[in-house]
């Protein structure tokens, strides 16, 4: 059997949910604390990295900032540390998926919607990464795009949302098509370190925006995302043909990547031409490495963001195990 996310309230599903024809629709509040809470503790920042470390060193030494090799300037997520370790953020993580049912999605404006359905969606994708840990680059690979004997992890019905049942692809197609901004492909994370990161706060209708903007820079000008040279020439994430619809052909995504370039990335992208542009991915999974720069930041990090989320959580959902049925999640290793 399948496992999705699913509340039982109904036998069919109609249309995708509707949006808000206009942004003077009724703003109903959407509680995103729990999400924030689960990114706080759980997304690993660059600059989260010299915390870390300031955290772990003596203070009568001098902290030099761990050298960032190629590729490595990107979001982590401790996946197999929250697997093993701490299965309370998984049970908020399912309270705030159950909650987001309840929302009349109808009812919010149309940055509010936008903010419901970039966290809906990422905290689908993350629950189900967090389910099918520990996870190596062909296994990401084949829960995105299905295997001979198991359908993609994307297609498969998780969610009701207003009478509805919703894959993660139905969601990013809410998304693309109720959104023509190619910003909102910058809050899609798809838990690789090819994609888009995942930030440490929720979205929310005051600040949607202005979160996709900053990780639309981050993500453009990280060392990996995109690579120019005279032999390959122009090579840009798999993510840009996969929502092509948000920009409208090869010419108009070179235009967006210089909008955004830095000086350096710039210079490189006024060389380049569309008609030499390729797409590739690394489906390599965003887990916090081992050791950067001479520290051990899988332990640090353990130590220094994690222990404390169990009181910020309540002591009441420590340990507990997932309730969503065939996806419950075991203590392990304690």
């Amino acid at each position: 059997m399948k496992k999705v996310l699913v509340l039982f309230c109904c036998f069919f599903a109609l249309s995708l949910p509707a949006l808000a024809e206009q942004d003077t629709a009724a703003v109903q509040g959407v509680d995103h604390s729990d999400w924030s809470l689960i990114l706080g503790a759980v997304v690993l920042e660059r600059q989260t990295i010299l915390e870390i470390a300031n955290n772990q060193t003596s203070k009568s030494r001098t902290l030099r900032e761990p050298r960032m090799k190629k590729g490595m300037d990107i979001n982590y997520v401790p996946y197999k540390l929250i697997k093993r370790e701490f299965d309370q953020i998984l049970f908020v993580l399912e309270i705030y998926i159950q909650k987001m049912w309840e929302v009349e999605v109808s009812k919010l404006n149309r940055d509010a919607q936008l903010a419901y359905w970039l966290n809906l969606r990422n905290a689908l994708v993350l629950h189900t990464i967090f389910f099918h840990t520990p996870i190596e680059e062909n296994n990401l690979k084949d829960l995105y795009y299905g295997t001979n004997t198991k359908a993609s992890e994307w297609t498969t019905k998780k969610v009701w949302v207003e009478w509805k049942l919703l894959s993660i692809r139905d969601i990013e197609e809410i998304i693309s098509s109720g959104w023509q901004d190619p910003r909102v492909l910058y809050g899609l994370f798809y838990g690789a370190k090819g994609g888009p990161f995942l930030m440490n706060q929720a979205f929310t209708g005051e600040n949607v925006y202005a979160l996709l903007e900053q990780n639309c820079r981050q993500y453009i000008n990280a060392s990996n995302t995109i690579n120019v040279s005279r032999k390959k020439g122009l090579v840009v994430p798999l993510v840009y043909e996969w929502h092509s619809d948000l920009f409208g052909g090869g010419e108009a995504i070179l235009r967006h990547l210089r909008e955004y370039a830095g000086k350096k990335l710039g210079k490189k992208l006024a060389r380049a031409s569309a008609s030499q542009i390729t797409y590739t991915f690394d489906w390599e999974l965003n887990d916090i490495p081992a050791r950067i720069g001479g520290f051990n930041f899988s332990q640090m990090y353990l130590s220094f963001n994690l222990r404390g989320t169990c009181n910020n959580l309540g002591s009441a959902n420590c340990g507990l195990n997932s309730f969503m049925g065939d996806q419950t999640v075991q203590p392990r290793g304690r």
